[in-house]
Formats: C-alpha cells, sequence, structure tokens
C-alpha cells in the first residue's frame, strides 16, 4: 500500500478516494479519531478543515479516552500520534520524482537545485541535505534559495539568537540564508543564489521568486525540503512553475520529467526528545494533513 513517500501522483489522480487511500487510509482514521467528518471523497475543503481541526492535536491529547475508545487501543496520546507519523512515511528519506517514485538521481543532472525558507533549523537541514547530495554524485548547476521576509525568532536556530544580539532586533529568513546558510554552502564549494521576497507566505515566496529570477522553464529542478515537509516544498515550486506557465498545451512538470525531491529523514519524538534531533508527534500530523492537501490539489490539476 503506498504511503505519502511511495505514492504515484497518477494513480491519486485515477482513484475517487484519491490520498484517502495512502498509508492505509490514514487521513480518515486520523479525522474519525478526532471527530471529524470527511466523507468517502477528499476535496480541498474538507482537508484544509481538518488541517484546521487537527491544529495543535488538542482533540487527540485533551480527549485521549473517546479517542482510544474510537480506534479501539489502549495507547497514550504520544504513541498514537508517533505511530501515525511513521506509518505515514513523511518522516522517511526522501529522493524521486513528484509525480513518481523510483528515480535514480545522480542520474537526471539538474538546471538547479532549489528550496525556500522557513524555520532556522529547517534551513540547515535543507543546506546540509544539498551537501550530501553533491556528496552522493547528484550534479545540478547552482542553489536558488527563495527567501521570505519573516522575522525569525531566537529558540529557531543558535545563529539566530547570534545575530539579534548583534544587530538588537532578530533577522529575516532572507538574511538568515544570505548569510549563515549560504555560508555552509559556499564553504562545501556550492554556488548558492539568494532570492529575496517581501513575503511570508511559502506559495507567494516561490512565486514572485519565479517572476524575478526567471521561471528556469527548461530545466530539470530538485526540491529540496526535509522531513516531514519535503512534499510541501516541491509541491509549493510546482504550483508557481504552472501558474506562471502560459504555453498552451505545454505544462512544467507535465509527465513528471521536470520536478524531483530530495529531503532527509527524522526521527519521531517518543520520549520528550528535542525538535533539534526529532519530530514532534503531535505537530506531525497538521504536516501529514498539509501534504495530503498538497497532493490532492497536483492530482487534480491537470498532469
Amino acid at each position: 500500500m503506498s504511503n505519502f513517500q511511495t505514492y504515484d501522483l497518477l494513480d491519486i489522480a485515477d482513484n475517487p478516494r484519491g490520498v484517502y487511500d495512502l498509508a492505509d487510509g490514514l487521513l480518515p482514521e486520523m479525522a474519525e479519531a478526532m471527530g471529524y467528518e470527511v466523507g468517502e471523497t477528499p476535496s480541498t475543503e474538507i482537508i484544509q478543515g481538518l488541517i484546521g481541526h487537527i491544529g495543535p492535536a488538542k482533540t487527540l491529547q485533551d480527549n485521549i479516552e473517546l479517542v482510544q475508545e474510537r480506534l479501539a487501543t489502549t495507547a497514550d496520546a504520544i504513541t498514537i500520534a508517533a505511530d501515525w507519523a511513521e506509518r505515514s512515511g513523511c518522516l522517511d528519506k526522501t529522493a524521486r520524482g513528484f509525480i513518481s517514485p523510483g528515480a535514480d538521481l545522480t542520474k537526471v543532472g539538474f538546471g538547479a537545485v532549489v528550496f525556500n525558507t522557513g524555520v532556522g533549523r529547517w534551513q540547515e537541514r535543507r543546506a546540509k541535505q544539498v551537501i550530501e547530495l553533491k556528496e552522493s554524485g547528484v550534479k545540478f548547476g547552482k542553489v536558488i534559495i527563495f527567501a521570505g521576509n519573516r522575522a525569525m525568532a531566537e529558540a529557531e536556530h543558535p545563529e539566530v539568537a547570534e545575530m539579534t544580539k548583534n544587530h538588537g532586533y532578530p533577522p529575516k529568513e532572507s538574511d538568515f540564508a544570505s548569510t549563515y546558510i549560504a555560508d555552509i554552502l559556499r564553504a562545501n564549494g556550492i554556488t548558492a543564489d539568494i532570492v529575496a521576497i517581501d513575503s511570508a507566505n511559502g506559495d507567494e515566496v516561490f512565486r514572485e521568486g519565479l517572476k524575478k529570477r526567471g521561471f528556469l522553464y527548461d530545466w530539470s529542478i530538485l526540491a529540496v525540503g526535509n522531513a516531514p515537509s519535503t512534499i510541501q516544498v516541491a509541491g509549493q515550486y510546482r504550483k508557481a512553475a504552472r501558474s506562471l506557465d502560459v504555453d498552451d498545451g505545454i505544462r512544467f512538470d507535465r509527465v513528471g520529467g521536470q520536478l524531483y525531491m530530495a529531503g532527509d529523514s527524522i526521527a519521531v519524538a517518543r520520549h520528550g526528545e528535542t525538535p533539534a534531533t526529532h519530530q514532534n508527534p503531535f505537530t506531525a500530523l497538521g504536516q501529514i494533513a498539509r501534504n495530503a492537501l498538497m497532493l490532492h490539489e497536483q492530482s487534480r490539476s491537470s498532469i
């Protein structure tokens, strides 16, 4: 049974239940356990509603006895959430095409590696993933970082705290990327371009960044993310590129030959481990639902 790591977008598009069948029906199971009605077939509105309902997983934590009854289990909230997170496949290492699995990234050759900014730890993990890809034999021209303007919090990364102390105000994501992240890449012989965008919205950062930087239409692109959000990073790039594609009859990544994605893995925190090394099992649930939304929307768009 396919999960969020091994899915094929064409199979999702051909299946009326779509993303509901991924990971042995994980999304409907989560929804039912937390008292949210999703129906027999998915829609953008339903999955968006589930994302809002999950929130910080308070339904799971505050109503654990009801959830246990619905799932016929005695497991505690952390165990339930952690088991769901692992079952989803969202925490596994990723190296594949966005549409279809099974690609050997060392045999493609990419015009560019792209990623957007975000939480400081996430940015560093993306940069380290690029270095690992290079060392494993993946060929690419340069790294293009589409950087937003959100003011960062000191708790996101020790370097953010240091920059805040030195300057008297917190850095924007674009500031952090332009200094700390770009330096990591350049120290490893990797060319890094920063495209700063005056927005904190991920979709808008990619869209406006592509307008500013150029569409990169003729290139094979490798989008780099980090577990559990790799699907979202690649999907945001695909949405932006396809929204700017005005050549009738030709669509970016039409048959899966242009957009690929890579991401690291992360263990789920079952015993209070920190977010520096482990994924919070409760916040993972929202990421699973966001990944489902991205795959649903892209499977229903023209391929």
